[in-house]
């Protein structure tokens, strides 16, 4: 999987209360392993594919800069996933916090759960920045605004 790809796989992931890790880097390309319970990992997984196809279908609209095209792409696509990951978990934030007392405390006890299964698999992680460069920032952030965030009806 490409990084930029792997990048929003993992705040998706991560936006939804699961645990991701990036695993991999260079020839082998990076794979995204991802800690949760069910429910938030059939979450995650579905938006994560729609926002993938998504993310896919705007940039193959966006017309090729004159210089630059891959720096323009991958800014592009890190704009695009970083106003996704805040999207949601503003979205997340705004749904917990609405809830029923005690939510919270559910929700703390079951990120303690899932941290425990990520440190059992991975105990030792680190954490990295992604470097940019290309002038797309800007409008992967306004395509990632018109993204469809809402979970898929089912017929």
């Amino acid at each position: 999987m490409g990084e930029e790809k792997a990048r929003l796989v993992y705040l998706v992931a991560e936006a939804l209360r699961c645990r991701p890790v990036l695993i991999g880097k260079g020839d082998g390309g990076q794979r995204v392993h991802v800690f949760g319970f069910a429910a938030d990992l059939e979450r995650a997984d579905l938006l994560a594919t729609s926002l993938l196809l998504q993310m896919a279908s705007g940039l193959a609209r966006v017309p090729a800069p004159p210089e630059g095209v891959r720096a323009y792409r991958r800014s592009w696509m890190l704009g695009f996933t970083d106003e996704v990951y805040r999207l949601l978990s503003a979205a997340e934030s705004k749904a917990a916090a609405t809830g029923t007392p005690g939510t919270a405390l559910v929700l703390a006890d079951r990120r303690a759960e899932v941290e425990q299964a990520v440190a059992e698999v991975y105990p030792k992680i680190r954490r990295s920045v992604p470097r940019m460069s290309g002038d797309g920032y800007r409008d992967g952030v306004s395509a990632a605004r018109r993204a469809d965030l809402a979970r898929p009806a089912v017929r």
